[in-house]
Order: structure tokens, then sequence, then C-alpha cells
């Protein structure tokens, strides 16, 4: 697939290892969202923040994230941050119930501009615990998306 060697081609010139992934998830109509070890977000792209109705505050992370946990899923968000690629169910996510881990500003904001949401999650490793991208793996698991859309 021409496609596949020139994104193979190109990920190989990039210093930041994330960037192939911002760009291919730039304008995709998928809510897409990049965490750090720490499950803090270092990316989220539009169709993200149009599906919340807010961008993800700067001071939560996923792995302490109360709804996730209220859901009974946190367990699978953590298996993702071991490696794993994890689906987690259909839920409702309500941006406007977060009361931990949030400054008061962000709170208030997702207060007045925050949606609830049904989701199903598709939890991605893009890199190894070592910050080496996997972008073998990576490019298998979105030719696989391409091809079964």
């Amino acid at each position: 697939m021409n496609c596949l060697n020139d994104l193979n081609r190109i990920s190989a010139q990039l210093e930041d290892p994330l960037q192939l992934v911002k760009v291919l998830a730039a304008d995709s109509p998928l809510g897409v969202q990049i965490f750090d070890s720490g499950g803090y977000s270092v990316y989220a792209n539009e169709a993200y923040t149009k599906m919340y109705g807010a961008p993800p505050p700067s001071t939560f992370s996923v792995l302490t994230d109360e709804i996730v946990t209220a859901a009974g899923l946190i367990d699978l968000v953590r298996q993702a941050f071991a490696g794993q690629t994890v689906q987690l169910p259909v839920f409702w996510y309500d941006v406007r119930s977060h009361s931990k881990n949030i400054s008061l500003d962000e709170r208030e904001h997702l207060q007045r501009i925050g949606k609830n949401v049904a989701i199903e999650i598709r939890l991605v490793p893009v890199v190894d615990r070592d910050g080496t991208a996997k972008y073998e793996e990576l490019l298998r698991k979105l030719r696989a998306m391409l091809n079964s859309a």
C-alpha cells in the first residue's frame, strides 16, 4: 500500500513521535485525545472539543477520572496505560460532573459549556513506556480502521 509506505517514510523523519498521530487526527470526524504517561492530555482534536463542548482540563488525568471510575472502567484504562489496546463499552460521560483534580476555573467553565455524551472509547498505546513510537503497530491499526470504514 503506497499510503502506508508514505506514512512510514514521513514518520521516520518526525522529531516528535506523536506528530504523525496529531496530523492524522487533526481533521478526523472522531474525537481523538492523546495522553502522556501520567494520563494528562497533551492533545485533543477539534472533534473531541465539539463532542464534549470543551477541551480537556489541563489539570485532569484520565488515570484518576472519577466518571470512568464510577462507571467501573478504570481498571481497563490502567490496562491501556500498561500497553494493551482496550475497548471500553458505551457509557455516559458528563464533563460537567467533574469535581476532582481540576481547578475551580476549569470546573466553572465545564459547568457552562460542557456536555453529557454517550461514548465508546478505544485506548491505543502509540508509544512504549520508554517513549519509543510504535509506528508499525499504529500503522497496522490505522490500516484496519480504514479497511473497516
